[in-house]
């Protein structure tokens, strides 16, 4: 009894050891099969590489900077709310202009408070009310532009008397406004409010931007409109080094919504800060500023502007390649590899100008359309 127990257990452990066995090797083999990417990148066949080339062009070349422009008239005249007696609330009750439009001696820009804001021509801003019995510089240049309109002015020059009076009151009544009568200080009679009058330079000028609208409520001193004057400026900020190599002068290719067009480099303004402060960075964003002289149309106020300056250019086409197809040699040889049939060829070549990523090579043995070597892939 004792033998065929001991016979049984012998078996178990056999069935016990084969089955385990079988598992361990399951296991291995199912090992074997599983493997990370690394694995199977590590055993995968080496990458083949292929040669990327390009053609010998015949093109013009041009080194050059690009920045981003800002069109603006060269000088303005801000025109601001005042004071309007009598008004509770300073209110924008019409407006007579829009940005872009021309602008000529007489005419009202904006009333607040049913209150004018009219603009006459002169070199001196206006700074204070114009009224009966007073002298000055600025009353002369209130004569004289009111003489270009029409009137008569048979007062002496800058003594605001009867006809300077008489000729305001007209004025106004042309423009469908009551002239204001002088109060407390000066003798009776029409007057010409600070808060009613802007002189500008060799009008007729271009409104640069409106900054309100009908119905809104202004503060004295707060911002109307804005006249421009002089012509079109373009200008843009450039890096120190960049601006270290531009001279006055230099061909400006400008674009803007599709349109070109070509100027040239005026000036560049140095900021006051040293040099050596501006390459460890300045002080308060200070910057070189290119201005360029070019003729641009109004309507690029609104565009975004790009400007190239042209610092060397090639004279017409030249045979040129990609900068990455020179190889230079441990002597200071430099040379293309021309692609052929039957593999590649060195061909000495000698350099020239540069732009665009490419360079200029003088070699007899080369020519137009032949294929060349950039690097591999």
């Amino acid at each position: 009894m004792k033998a065929r127990e001991s016979g049984r257990r012998g078996k178990i452990l056999l069935v016990a050891l084969v089955v385990c066995v079988s598992l361990t090797s399951s296991a291995f083999w199912l090992g074997q099969q599983i493997k990370s990417p690394e694995q199977r990148a590590a055993e995968a066949d080496p990458p083949e590489y292929t040669e990327v080339t390009a053609v010998v062009e015949s093109r013009t070349l041009m080194d050059s900077v690009q920045i981003r422009g800002s069109v603006a008239y060269e000088s303005g005249a801000r025109v601001d709310a005042g004071e309007v007696a009598g008004a509770g609330r300073l209110v924008v009750t019409d407006i007579g202009v829009g940005a872009g439009d021309e602008v000529k001696s007489g005419q009202v820009l904006v009333e607040v408070a049913e209150r004018p804001i009219l603009v006459l021509e002169g070199e001196i801003s206006a700074f204070r009310d114009l009224a009966p019995g007073l002298e000055g510089d600025d009353v002369a240049q209130l004569q004289a532009a009111l003489t270009e309109l029409g009137h008569s002015i048979g007062d002496q020059e800058g003594h605001y008397g009867a006809s300077t009076a008489s000729a305001v009151r007209s004025l106004y009544a042309e423009l469908g406004y009551d002239a204001i009568e002088a109060g407390d200080g000066a003798v009776s009679g029409p007057m010409v409010p600070l808060s009613e009058i802007v002189f500008a330079v060799d009008l007729p000028v271009t409104v640069d931007a409106v900054s309100v609208t009908v119905n809104d409520v202004v503060a004295p001193g707060e911002p109307l409109l804005s006249l421009a004057q002089g012509n079109l400026g373009v200008g843009g900020e450039v890096s120190l080094l960049d601006a270290e190599e531009i001279e006055p002068g230099m061909k400006v290719l400008l674009s803007a919504d599709g349109e070109e067009l070509e100027g040239a480099v005026a000036a560049i303004e140095m900021p006051e800060t040293e040099p050596e402060e501006l390459a460890d960075g300045g002080e308060g964003g200070e910057v070189p500023v290119l201005h360029v002289r070019a003729e641009v149309p109004p309507e690029w106020q609104e565009a975004e502007v790009w400007l190239t300056v042209v610092l060397s250019e090639t004279d017409g086409d030249v045979m040129a390649v990609p900068q990455t197809a020179v190889y230079t040699s441990a002597d200071g040889a430099t040379s293309v590899l021309r692609k052929a049939s039957d593999g590649s060829e060195k061909v000495p070549v000698e350099l020239g100008s540069t732009g665009d990523g490419y360079i200029q090579v003088i070699a007899p043995d080369l020519a137009v359309g032949d294929t060349v070597v950039v690097g591999q892939r």
